[in-house]
């Protein structure tokens, strides 16, 4: 890894470190203006084998700044499905939210999967492998409010979790995940 890698995420198997790249770009016309441009700094998704040591490109960066769901500019808060095949991860989308993707550890299937600020995956238990995801929403009548809803892998609602209450509400979520 270099100064411009960060972020390692190790896998549950142990056989795999995912980690950020970061790097200077020019900036397409597209994205000038784009809140999620941070002096030219774009990243790439990567991965580590390490049995053999040796690393790949799972996802780049992607200058769709017009399409949230597919602009992949600055990633963050990756984490690895309970088998260690699949990586989560969120990039910037919308003023209020991040957008989900996946990526498969061979660097296939690439996509969007939902809106969400944070992400876990329960590790064991009825609903190994689901999400809990920390989600904008808006009240019919008017306002917002920020909560905690479980996906299934491949993105479809299972139902509310509650809203975040701060540390007490982060123990119940980790002692699930």
């Amino acid at each position: 890894m270099t100064h411009q890698d960060h972020l390692p995420t190790l896998s549950p198997d142990k056989h795999w470190i995912a980690f950020i790249h970061r790097q200077k770009m020019v900036l397409s016309e597209d994205c000038k203006g784009n809140p999620y441009m941070d002096d030219s700094l774009v990243d790439q998704l990567w991965i580590y084998n390490v049995k053999t040591k040796k690393k790949k490109l799972l996802v780049n960066y992607n200058f769709f700044c017009d399409v949230p769901e597919k602009m992949i500019l600055h990633i963050e808060d990756m984490k690895f499905s309970p088998d260690s095949k699949i990586i989560y991860f969120q990039t910037g989308a919308w003023l209020h939210s991040d957008a989900v993707h996946a990526v498969n550890i061979d660097g296939s299937g690439e996509h969007y999967l939902i809106p969400g600020d944070s992400i876990d995956i329960i590790q064991k238990g009825d609903s190994k492998g689901d999400l809990v995801v920390s989600q904008y929403r808006y009240f019919v009548e008017g306002g917002s409010f920020i909560w905690f809803w479980l996906y299934t892998p491949s993105g479809k609602e299972e139902g509310p979790i509650g809203e975040d209450f701060g540390a007490e509400q982060r123990k119940i979520i980790e002692s699930i995940v």
